[in-house]
């Protein structure tokens, strides 16, 4: 098992360094030798199992925000005659294409791998099933990769009032995150709060995941945290 957990390191470390392809890489081996190894599940391995669907929900997420911020339908050629430059935007197109190609089939694998996870977890911990927190915001992450938002949002809440009540501070901070960060790629949520006051703001769930974040020390999260305060900034700016 020490093989396993020093791969989901390794994949976390690699997915924090935005080194997206060696963190699949690292989070595909730790899967395949925890599909092999069919002795007892032991508690210090649950982590190993949250770091891999964590580092896939996430690469899932960013596949499906390349795919439909590339989705809008390409105009055709006017002329049978193709000018030089029309030669080379076919050029691009044809990259674009494969390059779609190769994400919808990257989108494909992502979303098996993590019902592959989430599975194997179940089978052999029965914990998939718990109202942990943690599982709760995992879950939320799933529901809302699947296009079940609704679902999600419900599951966020979930976890955040089970953080509160267990005074998790981290993992409030992690849902409150997440929470707010899914509203902001729901386009009726951006016009509908560009008010910084309303409550239900996505830029109030990230200031205050973001001051969490300090409170514990975790760097890596306080930054994400800003980054998408920005995000959201800009978003609303271009918006008015």
């Amino acid at each position: 098992m020490l093989r396993t957990s020093l791969r989901s390191l390794l994949a976390i470390s690699f997915h924090r360094s935005d080194n997206l392809t060696r963190a699949l890489e690292e989070a595909d081996e730790a899967f395949k030798i925890l599909k092999e190894d069919d002795s007892n599940f032991q508690l210090w391995i649950w982590p190993v199992y949250t770091t891999l669907v964590e580092v896939y929900l996430d690469a899932w997420e960013i596949a499906l925000q390349k795919q439909n911020s590339r989705s809008k339908p390409k105009a055709s050629p006017q002329s049978s005659q193709l000018s030089s430059q029309q030669i080379d935007t076919s050029i691009i197109e044809a990259v674009e294409d494969q390059e779609d190609k190769e994400n919808r089939q990257l989108i494909q694998h992502l979303a098996h791998q993590v019902d592959q996870c989430i599975m194997l977890c179940e089978e052999r911990t029965g914990y998939w099933n718990s109202m942990h927190s943690s599982v709760l915001r995992i879950k939320a992450n799933y529901y809302f990769n699947m296009g079940e938002r609704e679902k999600a949002f419900k599951l966020w809440k979930q976890g955040l009032d089970m953080s509160r009540s267990m005074n998790m501070t981290y993992e409030e901070a992690k849902v409150l995150f997440e929470s707010g960060k899914h509203k902001l790629q729901c386009e009726k949520c951006i016009c509908e709060s560009k008010r910084r006051h309303q409550k239900e703001c996505p830029v109030s769930s990230l200031e205050a995941a973001h001051l969490k974040f300090i409170q514990c020390g975790a760097v890596y999260d306080s930054r994400r945290a800003i980054e998408a305060i920005q995000f959201f900034t800009a978003e609303a700016c271009t918006s008015v």
